[in-house]
């Protein structure tokens, strides 16, 4: 399972559920070695838009964290990446959905 993560004071950590046609207009960070999870919400996101502004892709989920935490994009990451899930996401200033049951 996937979630989608933002900063706690972005529009749309508080939008349920959020729309593709919203998502498409943020800017992404995702891991360099995407999972196989994560490339499956790309390429089923890639059939209702034309492309993701992927803003970088990072080395480390701590890379991430703090790039989310500063409001410089969406973050979507497996489930297990997010720690005890989400504790220290939320803990570091970081707001986190699954995806499926949050995006229409």
């Amino acid at each position: 399972m996937i979630v989608i993560c933002c900063a706690s004071d972005n529009p749309v950590a508080e939008e349920r559920p959020v729309s593709i046609a919203k998502l498409k207009n943020e800017r992404w960070i995702f891991e360099k070695a995407l999972s196989s999870e994560l490339t499956s919400f790309v390429m089923e996101t890639l059939k209702y838009v034309s492309s993701i502004n992927v803003g970088f892709e990072a080395d480390s989920i701590e890379a991430i964290k703090r790039t989310v935490k500063a409001d410089d994009g969406l973050a979507c990451v497996s489930l297990s990446r997010t720690t005890c899930n989400g504790a220290i996401w939320s803990a570091s200033g970081c707001r986190r959905w699954t995806s499926h049951a949050s995006i229409a």
